[in-house]
């Protein structure tokens, strides 16, 4: 076991073929494993920060449609209902008119 060193298929090969080193398999097998995943976010703070702000903006433009959608069936309701009223009324004033011919 003190030879034992998982590698990847690639590795394997170039472990094969020399070009990396036995020594360097040892090493990289015996470090300590402590992950430094700082490495790894690089931006990811700005990053998230500026995909927030982009978010919101597309939140805001969304509620501003649906409000702007919501009133425009409303009106579109009010004009209906009043032309249906005014042409109940006329409808209201001719009956009269009608009913004493």
């Amino acid at each position: 076991m003190a030879n034992l060193a998982i590698l990847c298929p690639n590795c394997h090969k170039m472990h094969d073929l020399d070009l990396i080193s036995t020594e360097t398999i040892i090493e990289m097998r015996d470090r300590s494993k402590i992950p430094v995943w700082k490495k790894r976010m690089k931006n990811a703070g700005p990053d998230a920060a500026k995909t927030r702000m982009e978010n919101e903006k597309r939140r805001k433009r969304q509620r501003a449609a649906q409000k702007a959608v919501a009133t425009r069936e409303e009106n579109s309701r009010k004009r209906l209902l009043e032309s249906s009223n005014a042409s109940t009324k006329k409808d209201q004033r001719e009956a009269p008119a009608e009913a004493k011919a």
